[in-house]
């Protein structure tokens, strides 16, 4: 049996299997998300001290599961890509909670002008686009339902499920869906232009919207009575699938 020589499996090496030197990605934050500032960064010390101990103090733990987990995963996301060499435009919750060098603008990615804003920003810096954009941004409203502070009704008894469920705040599930739905949507339609031209920059390459969701979408036991939470990221699930077979001849 013959086997190929190391120089010949250079590409298999781990240095270019990982390796996103050719990526411009913009990730959007953790937390509850609805203010987010931009700052572009290409050093993984900018990022590494942010860990969620130095936020600023949460006073209904919690309210702030949702927060912790988003915080976590935007270190890591960032932290991932730019340790294998990507350059990363991270819009994050809070200022003060994001060190790192460059301007940062203060936007809503629930409100359409500001997500324009932030598109026109890369744009500028961006000339031949970008490869990834992960919509990782979301909130967790309407916690009058939500098992980890309350207590859960009797399953067995309708009246008891239909007095405990009935607490749900409309203006909640409004805030859920227009940050976890509608928000990302707008993300993902206002850098298309972006994301097509960076498959250009690649050979075989195609750029991609990565969306971080929940399982509360889907499973029981994790949803935890947050039903207006669970249905906005189902929500979000759905408006990907929607989107992407309006789009699919772009990529033909």
């Amino acid at each position: 049996m013959a086997f190929a020589s190391p120089g010949q499996n250079a590409d298999l090496h781990r240095s270019k299997i990982f390796d996103v030197s050719h990526v411009v990605a913009v990730v959007t934050g953790g937390g509850s998300a609805s203010t987010l500032g931009l700052a572009p960064s290409t050093s993984v010390e900018n990022m590494s001290h942010r860990r969620k101990k130095e936020l600023l103090p949460k006073t209904e733990a919690k309210h702030n599961l949702e927060s912790d987990i988003r915080e976590d995963w935007l270190i890591h996301i960032h932290e991932t890509l730019v340790s294998n060499g990507a350059k990363v435009y991270v819009a994050e919750l809070r200022e003060e909670a994001l060190k790192v060098g460059g301007r940062v603008c203060v936007i809503y990615i629930s409100k359409k002008d500001k997500v324009a804003e932030l598109v026109d920003r890369v744009t500028s810096a961006e000339p031949n686009g970008i490869q990834v954009l992960i919509n990782n941004a979301g909130i967790a409203r309407d916690h009058a339902t939500e098992f980890a502070g309350n207590q859960p009704p009797d399953f067995k008894d309708p009246a008891a499920i239909s007095k405990h469920f009935w607490k749900s705040d409309p203006e909640s599930w409004k805030q859920n869906f227009t940050t976890n739905c509608m928000g990302g949507y707008f993300m993902a339609v206002g850098f298309l232009p972006l994301l097509a031209k960076g498959c250009g920059v690649i050979p075989g390459y195609t750029s991609s919207v990565i969306n971080v969701t929940s399982n509360s979408a889907f499973l029981k036991n994790t949803t935890r009575g947050h039903i207006s939470y669970g249905a906005s990221k189902a929500g979000k699930n759905g408006r990907y699938g929607v989107l992407c077979l309006q789009v699919d001849d772009l990529w033909q």
